[in-house]
């Protein structure tokens, strides 16, 4: 039988730095403190990612909510069914932007509220909800601009020329952002 001898001396990667030549104290420091910052890089992200989660899911039910609302809108119905139909697309877009209010897609939804309610002739309550959408001040892909439309629309309609030129100046101001 072979005799094992057994090293005094710890194999080279359990060394201590301090035993070894040339690292000095501010190099383990240096080392100390930068795997200081990759676990709490690390610890970031991870924490990063799950509080996103539930904001993703939230946009993507929002999202969901409109594709579904936007589906009533645009199905086919005959002429005598048309002002029904735009009546429960209204209700459905209302829906989702009482839903989801702090969603680009609420936001969306509630502009497509105000354009129905200027399709059925409802003319004062397109009125309100527009420039309540304008005030609000979000502006997911210059609908804002398109409410200053509506406005230009009900007023020109009305025929309050300068009030519609008004309306007309704003939304021209706004297309050049």
């Amino acid at each position: 039988m072979k005799d094992i001898t057994v090293s005094e001396s710890p194999p080279a990667a359990f060394d201590d730095e301090a035993s070894r030549p040339g690292v000095t104290a501010s190099k383990r420091a240096s080392r100390a403190w930068l795997l200081v910052w990759c676990v709490v890089w690390v610890v970031a992200m991870v924490f990063i990612h799950w509080a996103s989660a539930p904001g993703r899911a939230y946009k993507a039910e929002a999202v969901s909510a409109l594709r579904e609302a936007t589906l009533g809108y645009i199905q086919d119905t005959s002429a005598d069914q048309q002002q029904e139909k735009l009546r429960r697309a209204r209700s459905a877009f209302e829906s989702v932007a009482a839903r989801y209010p702090d969603a680009e897609a609420g936001l969306v939804a509630q502009f497509y509220a105000i354009r129905i309610s200027y399709r059925l002739g409802e003319w004062d309550r397109a009125e309100r909800d527009a420039e309540a959408f304008i005030e609000q001040g979000r502006d997911p892909d210059d609908y804002v601009v398109r409410a200053l439309e509506v406005l230009y629309q009900i007023h020109d309609g009305r025929g309050d020329k300068a009030k519609a030129r008004e309306y007309f100046s704003r939304m021209m101001e706004g297309n050049q952002r």
